[in-house]
């Protein structure tokens, strides 16, 4: 109901303000707000869905990186330090799950 599209939206906008204090400088392209325009943060898809992994609580990711999942795992553990995750790049399949 209301209650939860309010909720949702309070969580929303308080990952849109996390994600734009730590990483709108560090962000490859510089693109200029029109005028008017809502704000809006871009990313790729394995971005939002590492840096969604962490808003649920996700501290250690093991896995054998293969396209097109490799990208989280490298966002993973670039930002290892930022936000005290473990990630282990396994040697093969059965290595990621032991």
């Amino acid at each position: 109901g209301d209650e939860v599209v309010a909720a949702n939206l309070r969580v929303a906008r308080a990952a849109y303000l996390y994600a734009e204090e730590r990483y709108a400088a560090g962000f490859e392209w510089k693109l200029e707000q029109v005028p008017g325009a809502p704000q809006r943060l871009v990313m790729a898809g394995n971005q939002a869905l590492a840096l969604g992994a962490l808003a649920g609580g996700c501290r250690f990711i093991s896995a054998y990186p293969m396209t097109p999942a490799t990208s989280i795992i490298e966002w993973m553990a670039k930002h290892e330090r930022d936000f005290g995750v473990v990630t282990k790049h396994a040697e093969d399949e059965i290595a990621a799950i032991n």
